[in-house]
């Protein structure tokens, strides 16, 4: 029967009506779906006489599912040898509680109901977004009660300027809005006054400074490359970011690199410093604006996520260059590749055409699949011989 449409293919048409949202939508008054009827793909009349036994069979299975909600659509036809008979061509679901009963999602159903009941009677500018999103609102139907009380409280408290675990709404504990930002964002934004929206920050690492709540510090750990230039005897040191953007030292060029050992190992430089982990948390750099006035230098892995980073540093450091990041040196330890198992797809605009040749080869595997080379497998003699060609050979370290 291979080919011939039978229940379980019936209900994998229903299963993705449900998935697009379509089954719940005309239960709360949506679009109308229902009676739902799928076309039945059946026996050619040479398979009827060919196969009689295996149509009888895919016949009596379908006829066996037939319920009053599930009715079968038939097609007449008389035949020369087989005389009168008929074929299933279309299965007719009459009811959404027809196709809940089948899929076994009446108990779904149900929460989005008690859902969207709460919803309604609490914060009621919030039905009409609810309605048109009932599969959000089924994924969150164990928490919609602590997340209306913050939108409660966040209209109640428009751009507060507390922290986040500052927020003393009953029955939040001090983790809940962290961990549930994302459909926040979606609430907050559907019944807040967009006076109270700054546009300009966007996704969940957005979220404090959109709706006015006090950030926490990002905190900058950096090293002073020279001796003479430390601070009250410290060389390791972290700070926030704005105490960080307010440094006043006798600074002429800046390393940033994402391995913490080559940040401790990195050889002493005359007036020069060394930032550890810039990732992709790149934005708390933009407030340093002495940054602006030297050399800054990205050190990260070879690899397209390393390069995406360097791409995103220049939003906010468009002079920042390369350090170590290069054809040469990829080559040059072939015996250290590594493999990266989800390479950046995106296509990066503030890259040199050799740094965009290198993205684009390691993307496209030019020289084998998901190619990579760790920072921290590159010699330190590979760094100090680079760091001389630049004309940086202070006192040596290494």
């Amino acid at each position: 029967m291979k080919g011939w449409t039978g229940p379980e293919a019936i209900l994998e048409r229903l299963q993705r009506e449900w998935d697009r949202g379509r089954i719940l939508s005309h239960l709360l008054g949506g679009s109308s779906l229902f009676p739902y009827r799928v076309p039945l793909a059946g026996p050619t009349t040479r398979e009827v006489v060919g196969r009689y036994t295996a149509v009888r069979e895919w016949i009596k299975e379908l006829s066996a599912w037939q319920t009053a909600e599930m009715t079968l659509e038939w097609r007449d036809y008389k035949h020369p040898q087989l005389g009168q008979n008929r074929i299933p061509t279309a299965a007719i679901i009459q009811t959404p509680e027809a196709a809940l009963q089948y899929l076994k999602k009446v108990e779904d159903a149900r929460r989005v109901a008690k859902a969207l009941r709460l919803i309604g009677e609490r914060v009621p500018a919030l039905s009409e977004w609810a309605m048109s999103r009932p599969l959000r609102v089924l994924e969150f139907s164990e928490v919609w009660s602590p997340l209306l009380t913050v939108v409660e409280w966040v209209l109640a408290h428009p751009r507060s300027g507390l922290y986040l675990r500052q927020v003393d709404a009953p029955e939040v504990d001090t983790k809940f809005i962290e961990h549930h930002r994302h459909i926040l964002m979606e609430l907050l934004d559907q019944v807040l006054n967009p006076a109270l929206i700054d546009e300009r920050f966007t996704g969940v690492l957005g979220f404090e400074a959109r709706y006015g709540f006090r950030q926490k510090p990002q905190p900058v750990r950096f090293r002073p490359l020279d001796p003479g230039h430390s601070i009250h005897g410290m060389t390791d040191i972290t700070v926030s970011s704005e105490e960080f953007s307010r440094l006043q030292l006798s600074i002429r060029r800046v390393f940033m690199m994402e391995n913490e050992i080559d940040f401790l190992a990195f050889p002493s430089v005359p007036e020069s410093m060394a930032v550890f982990g810039a990732g992709y948390g790149l934005k708390r750099f933009q407030s340093a604006a002495w940054l602006s006035d030297v050399p800054v230098y990205y050190w990260g892995d070879i690899d397209t996520h390393g390069l995406a980073i360097l791409d995103e540093l220049r939003l906010y450091l468009p002079h920042a260059e390369s350090l170590l990041m290069d054809q040469e040196t990829l080559f040059a330890h072939r015996v250290f590749w590594d493999h990266e198992n989800t390479p950046a797809t995106k296509t990066l605009s503030r890259l040199t055409t050799q740094e965009t040749d290198l993205y684009q080869g390691l993307q496209g595997d030019r020289w084998g699949q998901g190619v990579r080379l760790e920072q921290e497998r590159i010699p330190l003699h590979w760094l100090r011989d680079r760091l001389i060609q630049m004309g940086l050979d202070g006192e040596r370290t290494w």
